[in-house]
């Protein structure tokens, strides 16, 4: 088996720098066609041998072996990508959080310059009061007596309305 495959891609080799040497590096289709077949000539060559080798236990037990670390691969592929799609998520996350700490300092920023305006809304209340010469207790008992008189004169009209309706049978 070895000699023939020995012959064999001896054959090909050749046959590869005859190409090349007859007609050119331009056509190298020519030595692309006769890689081809050098390739599957070692493809077949070597799932012979597999085949050979499978069918004894040390075989199998290569087969196994093979398939583990076929899978050994994928499970490898598999974890860079999770690693890359959580470090991708990180990022995020920290974008996220640096903004959500940004608004924070807003919020405080504008929380302390509402206190301050109205505290300074406050003093100037006072301070127009007192220039003024408006009494707080004064302009509350007369808010209060004008509710009532308000109160009254509504329930005046309502009974005037009423006792009008009532006199022309509407």
């Amino acid at each position: 088996m070895n000699k023939l495959t020995e012959v064999l891609r001896r054959v090909v080799r050749v046959l590869s720098e005859s190409f090349s040497a007859a007609f050119g590096p331009q056509n190298d289709i020519f030595t692309a066609y006769i890689r081809l077949i050098e390739h599957a000539l070692n493809i077949f060559i070597r799932e012979r041998a597999r085949s050979q080798v499978s069918q004894t236990a040390i075989g199998e037990t290569i087969v196994k072996v093979e398939l583990a670390q076929q899978q050994l691969s994928e499970a490898a592929l598999a974890i860079d990508a999770v690693k890359n799609q959580i470090q991708s998520e990180r990022v995020k996350l920290d974008s996220l959080l640096s903004e959500v700490e940004a608004k924070r300092s807003e919020y405080q920023k504008a929380t302390t310059e509402l206190c301050t305006t109205q505290e300074l809304l406050e003093k100037d209340k006072i301070a127009l009061r007192a220039a003024l010469g408006i009494n707080e207790r004064r302009t509350q008992i007369i808010g209060f007596i004008s509710g009532v008189i308000a109160s009254i004169c509504a329930a005046a009209l309502w009974k005037i309305a009423t006792w009008g309706l009532e006199q022309f049978d509407l």
